[in-house]
């Protein structure tokens, strides 16, 4: 159990180790725009994610 709680914070840390920089570098237009353009792809990314885990999820056996 206490590993689960372990990845979760790892990959959380992870995640905010990504995109920390880009949001602290949002003064300047040119970072603003590639900050949403991830956004943008981080937000594609995880739409397919869940749709594929839907659609193995409701599989006929």
């Amino acid at each position: 159990m206490n590993n689960e709680i372990g990845m979760r914070v790892l990959t959380s840390l992870v995640a905010l180790g990504i995109f920390i920089p880009f949001i602290l570098m949002q003064h300047n237009e040119k970072n603003a725009h590639l900050a949403e353009n991830l956004e943008k792809i981080a937000f594609v990314i995880t739409f397919l994610i869940i749709c594929i885990a839907f659609i193995c999820l409701y599989k006929p056996i």
